[in-house]
């Protein structure tokens, strides 16, 4: 009962915290092309945000680990709510520029890594039988959000009300802390952080995982989540060059794309895992995958594509598998550093492919095409491993 009443709380925790990103997402998209008219500037803004993260991957996986996974909640939550009030304050002093919306960013995007690690490990506290479960909760919360936070944004935007969005953002960081408060839940601080330890304790986390058999299924994950990084970061320019729709019919795909995810997360944990083989569910949903990459690269039709980024978006959901089955695998003290790795490898392959995508003057149907060939050779490759089912254990 107290193990519920705890995961209902992290659920409407994560809900409003996801929300809340994505209004600050689209609110400094908006501001810096108001400001320079220039896609490249907007461009520049989130990359400083993105470096951030990437930086701060490396020490959030030590830290975490170290102490209590609610308190950074609190602490990235309080951070991130005071940011987004002196950042309503200073859009409505007309402070703001593209320097300061980069500032903003790195603060923003910084605290949300030590978040974003902090509740895939929180999750670690969750009975064995429930990891897989918690996971899929989370993932339809966070889609809801992604659901409405769009329509709330362009509502505030369309008149202006772009410094209220920021003082919203930040209230709601606030309430949201709410029901952690509540629950009496205290995790034992495990060691002292020394941060010139870094690079030891993550050389003794990735031999560990590699030797309990967690790294296969991170590393799998991390396919799964640069998928997801390479379409969204292709996704706009491959229907402008397409069909050339608007903004308001490419805002239909992102919803459709949450849709589809929470879609993926009921079906795959309420029905699937009761009637088939986990390990079936990972290799055909992965070859599923591939293919409905590779067919929404060449529909030409926005209804086809719409129905096709759902079923991208369904199966998806997957890598919450690969990601729990890697948490049983992996004791609590490595469990931050293992996410860490994961999210190198994430961010490192979508740099590199991306990069790769551009040197070879690949067009945007040629990338979704690649990213489908990708998920199609693990596919085959997950058909001929050899899974050990007592792994896999995680209820349904």
């Amino acid at each position: 009962m107290l193990e519920n009443n705890f995961l209902r709380k992290l659920v409407v925790f994560h809900f409003g915290y996801i929300m809340s990103g994505a209004f600050d997402v689209i609110v400094l998209g908006y501001l810096a092309l108001k400001f320079s008219h220039n896609p490249n500037e907007v461009i520049k803004v989130f990359t400083s945000g993105f470096v951030a993260r990437i930086l701060l991957i490396y020490i959030s996986g030590y830290v975490i680990d170290c102490y209590s996974k609610k308190s950074i909640l609190f602490v990235s939550s309080i951070v991130r709510s005071i940011t987004l009030l002196i950042a309503g304050i200073m859009s409505m002093m007309g402070l703001l520029d593209i320097f300061t919306l980069s500032i903003l960013a790195v603060l923003l995007m910084g605290a949300k890594q030590f978040y974003s690690t902090s509740i895939r490990t929180l999750a670690k506290i969750i009975s064995k039988d429930k990891v897989s479960t918690t996971h899929y909760m989370l993932s339809i919360s966070a889609n809801l959000a992604g659901i409405f936070a769009p329509i709330i944004a362009g509502i505030f935007l369309k008149f202006n009300l772009e410094s209220y969005l920021f003082f919203l953002a930040s209230f709601i960081n606030i309430v949201i802390l709410i029901p952690l408060i509540r629950f009496k839940y205290h995790e034992k601080i495990q060691a002292k952080v020394d941060l010139l330890k870094t690079h030891h304790e993550f050389i003794k986390a990735f031999k560990y995982i590699r030797n309990s058999g967690a790294l296969f299924y991170f590393v799998i994950m991390s396919f799964f989540i640069f998928g997801l990084f390479v379409r969204n970061a292709t996704l706009v320019g491959f229907l402008h060059e397409q069909e050339k729709i608007n903004a308001f019919e490419i805002s239909i795909f992102f919803g459709v794309s949450c849709a589809g995810a929470i879609f993926g997360s009921i079906l795959v944990n309420k029905y699937l895992k009761k009637y088939f083989n986990i390990e079936k569910i990972l290799i055909f949903g992965t070859l599923l995958e591939g293919i409905f990459y590779i067919l929404f690269a060449y529909f030409n039709n926005f209804y086809l594509e719409l129905v096709n980024i759902f079923l991208i978006s369904t199966f998806f959901v997957l890598w919450i598998e690969f990601q729990s089955i890697a948490q049983v695998l992996s004791k609590k003290e490595y469990l931050a550093k293992a996410s860490s790795i994961a999210q190198f490898l994430s961010f490192g392959m979508s740099i590199i492919f991306l990069e790769l995508f551009k040197f070879l003057s690949f067009s945007f149907q040629d990338m979704l095409f690649g990213v489908g060939i990708i998920y199609v050779i693990l596919g085959i490759f997950l058909f001929f491993y050899k899974f050990n089912s007592e792994h896999h254990k995680l209820g349904a």
